[in-house]
């Protein structure tokens, strides 16, 4: 090859790799592409006091914001104000606590709208009586609490009322040297008609009464409330919900609010916060007969966002969200187990008692209403 060709294809080799590099370089200075997330779709919950904590929890809003959903709660209403005073068609989801109001808002929502709303169970909790452990011989003398054999409490709701109608005082129960609180024995319970605590209070009473058979109908319902509504009238004025009773437990302490009812849930996530929102001689103890609040889950509309939320709340993150931190137990976990994990011991087993339906949980509802006020 002669000496003029070699020099050409030299100049021809450089040239090539010049451009090669400029093309490199070139590509290696162009912006990334620039990605647009969409932002996520606006859901609003109408839920009750005992959900509250829960749907407004920045863990929830994260995981619901990784589904693409925004979700929020407005707040001022127990559960059983859901169905009775909300216009239910400016939410997408209504959460409420009890079987009942959920079946109202149903009902609700088919009279309005025509719209035939699914129902899912999301998580439970029993109700307790919160008190303080040095009240536990003075309710034990009363015969009111029973201790079981595995640690847990009970509360004998039907013993309880026969403490109300005697009129009892805690400065006047036998062997009481300690506390001197002049006060009748009361247990504090929000407003039936607007908390769905209290209506479970209503039907735990209604069974023990009616010869340990659910509340059936109307006639049963005026039987029992003449017997129960003592237990309201000395109350006074009633709270409107469940998170300000449980409120009212915390800030009153034993002088304050020597027994509230609760759930077992608020007592359970207080514990399990860090640090503990509750002292250490706070105590629970499980009504007899029992009741269980199922938290039910209702779409107000056939939207995809609504489908989606269902979704979420039966996932694993977030049921194990509600259980390991808010308390709440979920059907698919060993709760009983998950707890000693946490050093908290709670019965393995409760056996719930059936609950009134709602057109009768409502008759039951304005008869102690009515009773209370003669």
């Amino acid at each position: 090859m002669s000496r003029a060709r070699r020099r050409w294809m030299y100049v021809v080799v450089v040239m090539v790799m010049n451009v090669a590099l400029i093309a490199g370089a070139l590509r290696t200075s162009r912006p990334a592409p620039v990605v647009h997330r969409l932002a996520p779709v606006k859901m609003v919950a109408a839920g009750g006091a005992s959900n509250r904590a829960f749907l407004q929890g920045d863990a929830l809003a994260k995981i619901f914001e990784d589904g693409g959903l925004d979700l929020q709660m407005t707040e001022g209403f127990g559960s059983g104000e859901i169905a009775d005073s909300q216009n239910l068609v400016t939410y997408d989801i209504a959460f409420p606590a009890g079987i009942a109001t959920a079946q109202q808002v149903r009902r609700k929502l088919l009279d309005d709208v025509r719209y035939q709303a699914p129902q899912i169970s999301v998580y439970s909790t029993p109700l307790v009586v919160l008190t303080w452990r040095p009240l536990l011989p003075l309710l034990e003398e009363l015969r009111v609490a029973v201790a079981d054999a595995d640690g847990a409490w009970r509360f004998d709701v039907e013993k309880y009322l026969d403490v109300v109608r005697a009129g009892v005082r805690w400065d006047k129960i036998a062997g009481n040297r300690f506390y001197d609180n002049p006060n009748r024995v009361l247990l504090t319970v929000p407003d039936p008609a607007q908390a769905n605590l209290g209506k479970m209070f209503l039907a735990s009473a209604g069974y023990a009464l009616n010869r340990r058979n659910v509340v059936a109908d109307e006639k049963q319902a005026g039987s029992v409330a003449g017997k129960i509504a003592p237990a309201f009238r000395e109350l006074g004025q009633l709270l409107p919900s469940a998170d300000r009773v449980f409120t009212a437990y915390q800030t009153n302490l034993i002088n304050g609010a020597p027994m509230v009812l609760a759930y077992e849930s608020d007592y359970i996530g207080a514990r399990l916060a860090k640090p503990p929102r509750l002292p250490d001689d706070a105590v629970m103890m499980y009504l007899t007969p029992a009741v269980m609040s199922e938290n039910i889950l209702v779409p107000v509309n056939a939207k995809g966002t609504t489908a989606a939320a269902a979704r979420l709340f039966t996932s694993d993150a977030v049921q194990r969200l509600a259980e390991n931190v808010y308390g709440f137990r979920c059907a698919r976990f060993d709760f009983a187990t998950d707890m000693r994990a946490h050093r908290l011991t709670v019965p393995a087993k409760l056996f719930p008692v059936p609950l009134p339906e709602a057109s009768v949980m409502k008759e039951l509802v304005d008869a102690v209403k009515a009773k209370r006020a003669d």
